[in-house]
């Protein structure tokens, strides 16, 4: 983690929430540098802005989800969430396209970061689930390109695929993409009759109770 703040040599905790319990724990503290670099609000008001970073390693498991509650918990997709404060006031926090926002602003760095910041904790994810690797790349397995028959709307192109996790398990996934750039819409009952027309054809099979028929628990 890194950051600035407006006081030199000054305490920032670090602290991380415990997903067993709910409540923040302190992973370390930094110091902010004792050199800084000016700034000037649109006032005209000087003031200085010092760095400060904090390496926090690689989190035990229960900081990133419930380790003691269920056993399928354990395991699920991590969610991290980390706090800086000093004097008991959490800082702003910047996701990069927020950070990015306040660099083109032309602001000072403390009027931009009130205005540009996403949040007071980073919040960080584990989509492959705690204690597994990452998935495998993806495999296209069949695809189809599917005339629009307007001369209003662009061809878009259908494939399936899927991707390999823990346990050698395939996931499988639709992909809908335009075969041109520019702006695009679809509906989502157009894709699933879309999507049934394709596995008909090209699986030779009916899709399944996963959310693709309407009436699928009745049939």
């Amino acid at each position: 983690m890194q950051g600035y703040t407006v006081f030199p040599g000054q305490r920032i905790t670090i602290q991380a929430v415990d997903q067993n319990t709910g409540n923040l724990v302190t992973r370390g503290t930094a110091i902010s540098a004792t050199s800084g670099f000016p700034a000037q609000t649109p006032g005209g008001t000087n003031y200085s802005i010092y760095p400060w970073s904090f390496d926090a390693g690689v989190l035990p498991a229960n900081f990133w989800s419930p380790q003691s509650i269920v056993a399928d918990l354990a395991t699920s997709q991590g969610h991290l969430e980390l706090f800086a404060s000093a004097d008991g006031n959490n800082f702003y926090t910047f996701s990069p396209a927020a950070w990015n926002s306040v660099v083109l602003s032309g602001e000072d760095p403390v009027t931009a970061g009130v205005q540009y910041s996403d949040g007071k904790s980073t919040v960080l994810f584990d989509q492959s689930g705690v204690g597994s690797s990452h998935g495998s790349l993806w495999v296209r397995v069949q695809g189809m390109i599917s005339d629009s028959h307007s001369p209003y709307y662009s061809p878009v192109a259908w494939s399936v695929g899927y991707y390999t996790v823990e346990g050698g398990k395939k996931i499988y996934g639709l992909i809908c993409a335009p075969t041109t750039g520019g702006h695009h819409t679809n509906g989502g009952l157009a894709i699933k009759e879309t999507f049934n027309r394709f596995a008909e054809q090209s699986f030779d099979r009916q899709p399944s109770c996963d959310g693709l028929q309407i009436n699928c628990a009745a049939g």
